[in-house]
């Protein structure tokens, strides 16, 4: 990897920098801010629970309960770079949402794709053919090692 990311939840802007902290160019996406509903809140709760597991459940309740409801969802939630140096940014999925958006940039910030997972998944690596996660269903608790392959264009 040839540069560090950082992004702000208020807009779908990645601040790229090169190892020497100099600023590149941004990455930008056309992403609509999401109104946050408390229903959002309750399932990002429960992803939190279910990655964390149920002897948990305590300590993030107690942690939500002093969380005040935002009024914008996040733009992101994650970011990672792949085994091509393309750079992978979360979209922050709504709590209906069974899959979540991925805008993949290239490393000199051209927008590539955008890819749909399930929302359940969280992304360990990215390789050149697969997506390899820990899949986590919010009602049964349970992790799966799951892996995705991935055609390239």
């Amino acid at each position: 990897m040839s540069r560090a990311y950082v992004t702000l939840s208020d807009s779908f802007e990645v601040k790229a920098f090169g190892l020497n902290g100099k600023p590149l160019p941004s990455m930008f996406a056309r992403v609509p801010r999401v109104v946050a509903t408390t229903a959002d809140l309750d399932a990002d709760k429960e992803q939190q629970i279910a990655m964390m597991g149920e002897g948990r459940r305590a300590q993030v309740e107690r942690a939500f309960a002093t969380t005040p409801l935002a009024k914008y969802l996040p733009s992101t939630r994650d970011l990672i770079v792949d085994s091509d140096d393309n750079l992978w940014v979360q979209h922050d999925p709504r709590a209906s949402s069974k899959s979540v958006a991925w805008t993949v940039f290239s490393a000199d910030g051209t927008m590539r794709a955008t890819v749909l997972l399930p929302t359940a998944l969280e992304v360990y690596e990215i390789g050149r053919d697969y997506v390899l996660g820990r899949y986590v269903d919010a009602d049964e608790s349970v992790p799966e090692v799951r892996w995705y392959a991935l055609t390239r264009k």
